[in-house]
């Protein structure tokens, strides 16, 4: 049984967010989910940017890699393992980045997108979104079992709809389904008049509220504040850790399934080379999965890359277990947790020149 004063803490913590919490600080319930042992890494390779998180930002991303004007483009899509580093130090960079710098010398722009916990149909519309932008003629994809549990598509993913030709790709696929119904339909109106219309009303909407109650400019924060507590109590109750196994969620499993069989086949028939691997993993533990179903995971991946024609290559291995380490605790009052996910600098280095083999490997 969970400890009685750890409930009344993680009560008090909620409650507090209620309350005095309007007037705290920014939370980032991402920025949380890294912990304060995994930092965000350099996105900007001699002062340009080379990464960007979902779409919301892409557009420096987009027209930097155009003025570069290399005559072949690689995009890297991925989750938080491409822009966090762990326990990292001064001057550390993460693996596209390096990648970026690396491939340069080759004729090659690389640019990455990564989302933390990027499921595959949030991937298929960043996707066919940055087709429609960069057309780019590399494609990097990593499967993570962990983000096939999640189906959710984010307010920045949502952006990727809002283009005409973006929504006549995805016609017909869950990905775009599930879009529509978590952020409308965006036929009929143009991009920029939904996006001026928008930033008129919530403007005028922010103005008014904000004048008249103090907590509203902050009830963002108040939101984080109370999910991330309510996240601990809950991961406390139930005995939640890194280490509990993850199960398969059937129905996310095949919906995720199908949008990256559908991206990969899409890639592969633009005549986009495409490589996917499985990601990186500690292995000095059991993995958060049930063994059988991570095995029938990692085959259902390798087939469908086979079947549409795409490379594939398995690095969960890649990255040694020293340069694995820890991350804030998900539980109340509980110690640093072993993290599978995030890896030191030098794992960073290490996949920077294993998907730059891949690639060069993969156009000869």
């Amino acid at each position: 049984m969970i400890n009685l004063a750890k409930v009344i803490i993680a009560i008090a913590i909620a409650m507090l967010a209620l309350t005095i919490g309007f007037g705290g600080g920014d939370i980032d319930t991402d920025e949380f989910a890294l912990g304060t042992n995994n930092q965000l890494g350099v996105d900007r390779l001699d002062g340009q940017r080379v990464h960007c998180q979902a779409l919301d930002t892409a557009g420096e991303c987009i027209q930097a890699s155009i003025a570069r004007g290399y005559s072949k483009r690689l995009v890297w899509l991925g989750n938080s393992q491409l822009h966090a580093i762990n326990q990292s130090g001064e001057g550390d960079v993460t693996a596209p980045v390096l990648l970026a710098d690396k491939l340069r010398q080759h004729e090659i722009d690389a640019v990455s997108f990564s989302q933390p916990n990027a499921n595959f149909l949030e991937h298929q519309i960043v996707y066919h979104y940055l087709k429609q932008k960069l057309d780019p003629e590399i494609l990097v994809l990593p499967a993570v079992f962990d983000d096939t549990r999640e189906e959710q598509i984010r307010d920045d993913i949502l952006l990727g709809i809002q283009e005409p030709t973006v929504l006549q790709d995805l016609a017909g696929t869950k990905s775009l389904t599930i879009a529509q119904a978590e952020g409308g339909n965006y036929s009929g109106t143009s991009a920029s008049e939904r996006q001026n219309l928008q930033s008129i009303v919530e403007d005028e909407l922010d103005a008014g509220l904000s004048s008249v109650w103090t907590g509203w400019a902050a009830r963002e924060e108040a939101r984080s504040a109370i999910s991330i507590a309510l996240y601990r109590l809950r991961n406390s109750i139930l005995g939640i850790k890194p280490t509990s196994k993850r199960k398969k969620i059937p129905s996310r499993y095949i919906d995720n399934l199908l949008a990256f069989e559908q991206l990969v086949c899409n890639a592969v028939e633009s005549d986009i080379l495409t490589i996917v691997y499985i990601a990186p993993i500690r292995n000095d533990y059991a993995p958060p999965y049930i063994a059988s179903e991570y095995e029938g995971f990692r085959s259902d991946v390798h087939n469908i890359t086979r079947d549409c024609s795409a490379h594939f290559v398995n690095l969960e291995n890649l990255v040694p277990n020293n340069l694995w380490g820890t991350k804030e605790a998900t539980t109340v009052g509980g110690e640093p947790e072993l993290d599978f996910m995030h890896f030191q600098f030098p794992g960073h280095v290490i996949l920077a020149d294993e998907i730059e083999k891949q690639v060069l490997s993969a156009l000869k």
